[in-house]
């Protein structure tokens, strides 16, 4: 603070959301005290913000009307205070949260709404400040931060931001990181691959230079048949494994479905009398 006069951007980064909004306050308190005027700018994780595409999706397709009520409200409650952060919204429970929260940096960077998307029109402001030389204070997380260092770095430079971002499990940067970074993408897919969530392996073979096989076995002992199956069915894998581990599951949605895989109708016909017959069996 006692350099007030001559900084032009300060950048402090917490391992927790908890911390940034103490630091906000804080730091409020103390420009307060000494009458300096500093000016605070927070960047949270995606996932603190509403996604526009989301809402409106949901608003379109909802038939409950009382569900469809509630994202109106909390259309109209962004649109009020501009602003599709959580923390500045009504109480919003968290099932309606997982459905309306924007979740994907990589792909929000190219959705067409991120015109209007208020994430991304929050980092233009900061861009826009930032390219006028503004004095403030930016307060963000490790792996943003560390993420929007290696936008700038070029070489080996950046192996020591791919470590900090590769550690902090927050598996959004992390898949943001390998999708928009031009590095060396193992320690990034051997992080997810320890994460254990399959939602996280499938979409990270969207990576240029990500080897899809390296990911193989992590996502089959996930047991989850939904990225299992889009795994097999989007990746250079052995199909092998994936479609037994789907024979294996007595799933009928995803055996009726292995033809997209190369099985053969009889042989599909035939697996799926196998389920059926065992399902009468066993409610007898």
């Amino acid at each position: 603070m006692n350099n007030v006069t001559t900084f032009k951007q300060v950048v402090i980064s917490t391992s927790t959301m908890a911390l940034q909004n103490q630091l906000l306050s804080d730091v409020n308190k103390v420009s307060n005290m000494l009458d300096i005027d500093v000016k605070v700018v927070v960047v949270k994780g995606i996932h603190n913000y509403v996604c526009l595409k989301n809402l409106e999706f949901l608003m379109i397709r909802e038939k409950d009307q009382t569900k469809k009520k509630q994202y109106e409200k909390i259309e109209q409650e962004i649109m009020k205070k501009q602003s599709a952060d959580r923390s500045d919204l009504m109480e919003i429970s968290n099932s309606v949260w997982q459905k309306v929260k924007a979740s994907d940096r990589g792909v929000c960077s190219k959705c067409c709404y991120s015109k209007e998307c208020f994430y991304q029109r929050h980092l233009a402001n900061i861009q826009k400040m930032d390219d006028e030389n503004e004095k403030f204070i930016l307060v963000t997380n490790h792996a943003f931060l560390s993420y929007l260092f290696a936008k700038e770095i070029e070489g080996a430079s950046i192996n020591k931001h791919l470590k900090v971002v590769a550690s902090s499990r927050d598996y959004q940067t992390i898949y943001s990181f390998a999708m928009e970074i031009e590095c060396d993408k193992t320690t990034l897919v051997e992080a997810i691959k320890n994460s254990g969530m399959a939602k996280w392996m499938y979409f990270v073979t969207y990576a240029k230079g990500v080897d899809a096989k390296l990911l193989e076995d992590a996502i089959l002992n996930t047991n989850d048949l939904r990225y299992i199956f889009n795994f097999a069915l989007n990746t250079n894998c052995n199909r092998s494994k994936f479609i037994r581990k789907i024979v294996e599951s007595k799933n009928l949605d995803y055996i009726s479905q292995l033809g997209k895989l190369g099985v053969k109708s009889e042989e599909r016909n035939i697996l799926i009398k196998q389920v059926e017959d065992n399902t009468r069996k066993l409610k007898k």
